[in-house]
């Protein structure tokens, strides 16, 4: 998959093409990287568009879709805990705290109490 630039989206002369409205957003889609963003109706102020536009008009709603685009791949690389799941530190192998640590692994207490005594 090739990580594009947002030059890339609306440099030359690219045009954006209006894909479809669901639930208050317009989807439009560029022409020649055929990358999809949404452009909130409220957001354009009354302003009227037409089913195509160049994709330079576009650009506040490209970049925020670009950079939430990046936020989720970043979000799904971060390490997770073994025990849990929740996120935890990069650079910190296992567990996110301690407590998680005894839980799952029974080392202490915490999880002898939800065992079964004999």
């Amino acid at each position: 998959m090739t990580a594009y630039k947002l030059s890339d989206h609306v440099g030359n002369k690219q045009i954006a093409v209006f894909q479809r409205y669901v639930a208050g957003v317009l989807w439009y889609e560029t022409d020649c990287t055929y990358f999809e963003f949404p452009v909130p109706a409220d957001e354009l102020d009354g302003a009227s568009v037409k089913a195509r536009e160049p994709a330079s008009m576009f650009i506040r709603w490209i970049k925020r879709h670009m950079s939430m685009i990046e936020r989720e791949k970043t979000a799904q690389a971060a390490p997770k805990c073994i025990g849990c799941g929740d996120p935890i530190p990069s650079g910190v192998a296992g567990y996110c705290t301690e407590e998680c640590c005894d839980r799952f692994e029974g080392n202490n207490s915490v999880a002898t109490e939800t065992e079964p005594t004999e």
